[in-house]
């Protein structure tokens, strides 16, 4: 899983983890500009050691005077320390900086606590805890224009995390599994479609970005054979409070079967788009951007 951000007249890039080879779709000149790696926890495919070595190693070669920051839950830097001490034989570069204690301190959040933990470029940064098996952040991007709220592995239904998505214009949620396991979901504190689109009405979120699919995972490859008809199976009353405050303009889906969807979800949601770990996803200039890595599916601008 790797989320791409561009923030001010710079283009200055930041990045939501680590864990997919989507990374190599970054250009060279890219490197210079990524100051920011916000992690979100420590399973490998959010924070893959191979990854997160080579994207610091060219941002190192890329610019003479580099300096990245890295954010993370706090109980996981010593972990987080010996990944990177591999990655460099065994020592710690010095342009990488780690949180200090009071930066520390400050991400020890209690489950329903939101705080702001950093700036940039004017753009807010607001972090809570993710509803996860191991210590795990959610993170939102904000400012006076859009919102952009990401909790890329969580239980559904976290108060907190909806809290902090409120009227967000992208809300980058995972869907793990399909409505049929729901148990499944909650032993592995995952969510499904369901329950995210019931996560994003609550936020009254504009757009809402479906990720983190179980059939490019766990050998699970019968479970999404259709997302979209997951995704027609939310609950329809949630979806009828919703209907005054979020209209649908489109629905991005690349899948012929996802027709019935589209009229099914007519005039409950805004937008609904799915996401698979392959795909390259980028956020910029409050243009949305996501490269398709199946074949026969071309790149797809959407513009907000």
């Amino acid at each position: 899983m790797v989320v791409r951000l561009y923030f001010g007249d710079d283009q200055s890039i930041t990045l939501i983890d680590c864990g997919s080879k989507n990374l190599l779709s970054l250009r060279k000149d890219d490197f210079s500009k990524i100051h920011r790696i916000f992690i979100t926890h420590t399973h490998s495919d959010h924070l893959n050691p191979l990854y997160l070595g080579w994207v610091l190693r060219k941002i190192k070669k890329a610019s003479d005077n580099p300096k990245v920051k890295l954010f993370y839950p706090p109980e996981k830097e010593r972990f987080l320390r010996l990944f990177i001490r591999a990655c460099f034989l065994g020592r710690i570069p010095r342009f990488i900086e780690f949180l200090s204690d009071d930066e520390k301190n400050q991400l020890f959040l209690k489950s329903d606590e939101i705080k702001k933990i950093d700036e940039i470029q004017n753009t807010e940064v607001w972090a809570c805890r993710a509803a996860h098996r191991t210590p795990s952040l959610c993170y939102a991007f904000k400012n006076p224009d859009w919102k952009f709220c990401a909790p890329v592995d969580t239980l559904a239904g976290v108060n907190a995390i909806q809290k902090l998505a409120q009227n967000s214009l992208i809300f980058f949620h995972e869907s793990t599994f399909p409505n049929k396991n729901k148990r499944w979901a909650r032993m592995s504190m995952h969510s499904t479609p369901s329950t995210a689109v019931i996560d994003a009405l609550r936020s009254n979120s504009n757009h809402l970005v479906l990720t983190h699919i179980a059939d490019m995972r766990y050998g699970h490859r019968s479970l999404f054979k259709k997302t979209s008809k997951d995704i027609e199976t939310t609950e329809e009353a949630i979806l009828k409070q919703a209907a005054e405050r979020l209209t649908l303009e489109s629905i991005p889906f690349h899948t012929k079967e996802s027709t019935k969807a589209i009229l099914e979800l007519k005039n409950y949601v805004r937008t609904i788009l799915v996401v698979r770990d392959l795909d390259t996803f980028v956020f910029k200039n409050k243009r949305l951007l996501v490269r398709r890595k199946a074949t026969n599916c071309r790149t797809r601008y959407i513009q907000y």
